[in-house]
C-alpha cells in the first residue's frame, strides 16, 4: 500500500485509527448470531458445536469488551 489506511481489517477485526476503536466485520456477527441461535434452539449440542460457539466468542474479545462474561458459563 503506498497510501497508510484508516482502516484497516486486521486478524478478523477491523481497526479505525480515526476514531480509535476496534469492532467486528459484518459477517463475523451474523455468523456469531446465527451460532448462537442454532445452539439456543436445541435441547443438547455436541462437545464441538459448544467448542466452536466459545472459539466464535473468545475470537471477538478484541472488539466486544463484555463478551468475556459470557463465555465461562458455557
Amino acid at each position: 500500500m503506498l497510501a497508510p489506511p484508516q482502516k484497516v481489517e486486521f486478524l478478523g477485526s477491523i481497526v479505525d485509527s480515526t476514531e480509535m476503536i476496534v469492532c467486528l466485520p459484518e459477517r463475523k456477527i451474523i455468523k456469531l448470531r446465527e451460532q448462537s441461535a442454532f445452539l439456543w434452539e436445541k435441547l443438547q449440542c455436541s462437545i464441538w458445536e459448544l467448542a466452536h460457539l466459545i472459539g466464535l466468542i473468545v475470537s471477538s474479545f478484541p472488539a466486544i469488551r463484555p463478551a468475556r462474561f459470557y463465555y465461562r458459563d458455557l
